[in-house]
């Protein structure tokens, strides 16, 4: 089998998995929300990051199958390109699933999560965005990113609330009913 179909054999088991992940992930995570997330916004919050950690995690996968490949056939060579390789995979492939961590923590109720997540979406742009002039596929990290981002905006639901007075026990007790004003005391 030739390297090129191979790849795209990679390339689509790694996209059937994120997919399948972030449904069961959604499916799992509305049920328990009892109507205060939306999940189609839920399934392209959590997409974007596992699409970016699967896909880096495959591409380790396959740099590293291709490799041995070499070794075998003794025509290896360590050089900048295997390095870079490797080194931008396993880079990217943590910032993902470090974005899909403080995401979730964030919509779990942490409110410190926030700036972790932001800050692992800002270095995923940052990792990335140098290499789409050579290749489209450096696009792909930044695309899942601005997913993420514009998926946060829609997924809870903005219920109209009419805000609760808190009182102190003590305060209740001097309440007085409203008595109509026909009524004479």
């Amino acid at each position: 089998m030739n390297q090129q179909l191979s790849t795209r054999w990679a390339d689509l088991a790694a996209m059937l998995l994120s997919i399948v992940i972030a449904i069961g992930y959604t499916i799992l995570t509305s049920k328990g929300a009892r109507g205060t997330l939306r999940p189609l916004a839920f399934f392209f919050l959590i997409f974007g990051p596992l699409a970016v950690g699967i896909h880096m995690v495959a591409h380790q996968c396959f740099v590293n199958y291709i490799a041995v490949q070499k070794m075998l056939a003794g025509n290896f060579g360590y050089d900048f390109r295997f390095y870079a390789l490797n080194l931008m995979g396993i880079t990217l492939a943590v910032l993902g699933f470090n974005m899909l961590r403080s995401c979730m923590q964030y919509f779990k109720g942490d409110p410190s999560a926030r700036r972790r997540w932001f800050s692992a979406c800002g270095w995923v742009v940052l990792v990335a965005a140098p290499t789409i002039p050579f290749t489209f596929i450096g696009s792909l990290p930044v695309q899942a990113v601005a997913l993420n981002l514009i998926a946060s905006f829609f997924v809870r639901n903005r219920k109209k609330t009419v805000p609760v007075l808190k009182m102190h026990p003590l305060q209740k007790n001097t309440l007085r009913k409203a008595v109509p004003a026909h009524v004479a005391p």
